[in-house]
């Protein structure tokens, strides 16, 4: 009976030892990387014409402040940026609005231009290519149908021609 009973006890140590060394290496990218348990996103990313139309909110934005989200089990560590709204182009909103971010949290003080989704007093960002950061007063813009490099002032007229042409459609 020992020898029954220490044979099946060795038989699945073997097994275990097999089966976490191929999850181990499943874990593992081919570039020899392992996995990487931190926060990350996969974002859709939208054409013009699917990202004005699901937006509630385009903005320039300057962030005021950040903090970290409270806790909750569960769920990813996240960023509540408060955000000055220095100049609308699409949808209303306070003077002041409170961005919800899993990564890549905005700079305070930079200027940045976002297409925003809103939920129970939060914004949100639309998709991958939903938060553009001003460098030197300009916005590269790479959404198809939007791309090009823009002015806060080019970057109005050019999300008001291309609402006014959905609008029309």
């Amino acid at each position: 009976m020992k020898y029954i009973l220490g044979t099946v006890l060795i038989t699945c140590m073997i097994i275990g030892g097999t089966l976490t060394t191929h999850v181990l290496k499943s874990n593992t990218a081919p570039s020899g990387n392992t996995f990487n348990p931190e926060v990350h996103a996969d974002f859709p990313t939208y054409d013009a014409k699917t990202l004005l139309g699901k937006a509630e909110l385009i903005a320039l934005v300057e962030p005021i402040s950040n903090k970290q989200k409270e806790k909750v089990e569960g769920m990813p560590k996240a960023t509540l940026s408060k955000l000055k709204v220095k100049k609308t182009l699409y949808g209303e909103s306070e003077s002041t609005i409170t961005l919800d971010q899993a990564i890549n949290p905005v700079e305070v003080g930079k200027d940045y231009l976002l297409f925003l989704k809103e939920e129970n007093g939060l914004y949100y960002l639309m998709d991958g290519n939903s938060l553009i950061q001003s460098k030197n007063g300009k916005f590269k813009v790479k959404t198809d149908g939007l791309e090009g490099t823009y002015t806060s002032g080019e970057l109005d007229k050019k999300v008001k021609i291309k609402l006014k042409d959905l609008e029309e459609k």
